[in-house]
């Protein structure tokens, strides 16, 4: 249900791009269906943080995302030279397939250094009666490979570093707003628990609630970073704004069951063909076919 209704609002929010773009819908139209479209990036972030939580192989959920990145971009590319169009910017895969290797170098880093310092604090004078095992590895999620927590820190913070330089360098779609967003939902799942377990109403409503806040303020700093320092319009700062209200829809997450394997695998074929044929009508529309 979640991600059914996170492709339809993606699908109302490309509508309204190609066909917008080409004039063929009112502009008050076009301005609904992309405001309506703020809510798509921040639903597919949040869905892409549960799958990382929840894949038994984080190698083939990167390759799958890169996979058929590459596949759109190239039909992408391959169609918008045969129209005469601009040639198109990265697609929304490849910052899914940055974050979701920030996600885990964000989590490597926080686990090596929790090992060091429970290392460091077993190694203290008032410890040595203690006798408590020290684990001097830190799990990681790529076939359950374990490394020494220094090492982990290290590479963590260096996977870190390359998916920021990646991401602006790349320019990928939503750049560093993307990324942060994609990191801030994954330490909230981290350390307020996943919302999983929660099944009486009160703690439910109480964990989306902070959820809320704190995504809150990520936005208005991200509007004020666009607004004054990117010196964007005011209007288009504030025009994402409104994907604040994704939170209200996070719920449903929830709720949903395991999906079935083509539900699991739906996205990946209906992004790039949607986005090829909304183009193609577009064309068809305005007489450039």
């Amino acid at each position: 249900m979640f991600k059914l209704l996170a492709i339809l609002i993606m699908t109302l929010d490309h509508i309204g791009l190609y066909l917008g773009t080409a004039g063929l819908l009112p502009d008050t139209v076009v301005l609904i269906l992309r405001l309506i479209g703020r809510l798509a990036f921040p639903m597919f972030t949040w869905l892409l943080v549960m799958g990382y939580e929840r894949t038994g192989n984080l190698i083939r959920y990167f390759l799958r995302l890169v996979i058929i990145g590459l596949l759109t971009q190239a039909a992408d590319i391959m169609l918008n030279r045969f129209l005469g169009n601009p040639l198109p910017g990265a697609n929304i895969l490849f910052s899914l397939a940055v974050a979701l290797v920030a996600l885990c170098a964000l989590n490597l880093t926080i686990d090596s250094g929790r090992s060091m310092m429970l290392t460091m604090q077993m190694s203290a004078p008032y410890a040595k009666d203690l006798k408590l095992p020290v684990d001097q590895t830190v799990r990681v999620n790529f076939n359950r490979f374990e490394i020494p927590a220094r090492l982990g820190l290290i590479i963590g913070i260096l996977m870190l570093i390359l998916c920021v330089t990646v991401t602006i360098v790349a320019n990928l779609m939503y750049g560093l707003y993307g990324l942060a967003m994609a990191l801030l939902f994954g330490l909230y799942r981290r350390f307020a628990g996943s919302d999983d377990p929660l099944n009486r109403s009160g703690l439910r409503v109480i964990y989306y609630r902070n959820l809320s806040y704190l995504y809150l303020s990520f936005c208005l700093l991200a509007l004020l970073v666009d607004w004054l320092i990117k010196q964007q319009d005011f209007s288009f700062a504030l025009l994402q704004f409104a994907a604040v209200g994704a939170v209200a829809l996070f719920p449903l997450s929830a709720k949903d069951p395991k999906p079935r394997p083509y539900l699991r695998y739906l996205f990946y074929f209906y992004y790039p063909a949607h986005i090829l044929l909304l183009q193609i009508i577009a064309a068809l529309l305005g007489g450039k076919l």
